[in-house]
């Protein structure tokens, strides 16, 4: 539904489109890139941020989706959880290791977020700044944050 709207890119471009409701991010297979056989008929990464709290993926390779909420569980944390579909020909092999691959990328996700939250929480850093191209969407997020707490 997204991959319709966008402009054609080159199969290896990285791109970051935020939208009026949404945000989303297109990411090519890398051709070294191991953890996940991506050889199917999705050949780009896609993960959609639908505001104001939810998550949508498409891993290259088999015909999959996943779809979430981020939800708020105190003042520093959220947790999220999401379902995952699968078109009718994907081998439960090739399930089990997508599921494998998204837990262990969340993992380490989360360990490099808790490592800034802590760093951030020192409070020896007054306020950073985000880099204009590659960090655009974060930028996105925190103005849809300030135009709903105005």
């Amino acid at each position: 539904m997204f991959a319709q709207s966008r402009p054609s890119r080159p199969p290896d471009a990285y791109e970051l489109a935020p939208g009026d409701d949404y945000s989303s991010q297109f990411g090519p297979v890398r051709e070294n890139g191991s953890g996940l056989d991506t050889e199917g008929e999705v050949t780009r990464s896609q993960f959609h941020f639908l505001w104001p709290n939810t998550m949508i993926n498409i891993f290259p390779g088999r015909t999959n989706l996943s779809i979430g909420p981020v939800l708020p569980a105190g003042s520093a944390r959220t947790e999220r959880f999401l379902d995952y579909f699968f078109g009718p020909e994907v081998e439960a092999a090739w399930i089990d290791e997508l599921l494998e691959f998204d837990e262990q990328v969340g993992a380490e996700d989360k360990v490099l977020v808790e490592n800034v939250q802590r760093g951030v929480a020192t409070g020896l850093i007054e306020r950073g700044r985000l880099l204009p191209e590659s960090e655009r969407l974060i930028v996105d997020f925190q103005q849809r944050i300030r135009g709903s707490l105005a």
